[in-house]
């Protein structure tokens, strides 16, 4: 009897080596599936490591780029100050234009008034002249010095 529970003993211990073994079996494919999943999550890993630093450089560049933006907003302001000024300093312009025209047509109508009148006198002097030469030539005329 002893030999039959030992053979069984035997028989039961083969058998669960066999099952042990199945187990181990698919634990080292576990493990293999496992390591694969890791490999695959490193490079998942990896993968947003590099998505982040990326993601730094753009950030990076967008910094660099509002940067720049507020530097053109000043330089649009300025530019929009100096717009203002000379429109400012093209009405004033407009405005002296306006005047010096005015002035300058009244001048004219002055002027030609001035002509006018000049021109008037030299021709009364010019009619006053002919009649004193005339009146001259008459009393010359009755003195009988012609």
């Amino acid at each position: 009897m002893e030999d039959k529970a030992f053979e069984l003993l035997e028989k039961m211990y083969a058998e669960f080596n066999i099952k042990f073994d199945k187990i181990d079996e698919r634990f080292e494919r576990i493990d293999q599936k496992f390591e694969k999943i890791d490999e695959k999550f490193n490079k998942i890993d990896k993968r947003f490591d590099d998505i982040n630093v990326k993601f730094a450089r753009v950030g990076e560049r967008l910094d660099k780029i509002d940067g720049r933006l507020d530097k053109a907003d000043e330089r649009f302001e300025k530019v929009d100050t100096r717009f203002d000024s000379l429109e400012i300093k093209v009405d004033s312009l407009k405005d002296q234009l306006s005047e010096f025209e005015a002035k300058t047509a009244a001048y004219h109508i002055e002027t030609m008034s001035n002509i006018n009148e000049l021109s008037e006198n030299i021709n009364f002097w010019i009619d006053e002249d002919t009649r004193t030469r005339k009146d001259i030539f008459l009393i010359k005329k009755k003195l009988g010095m012609i």
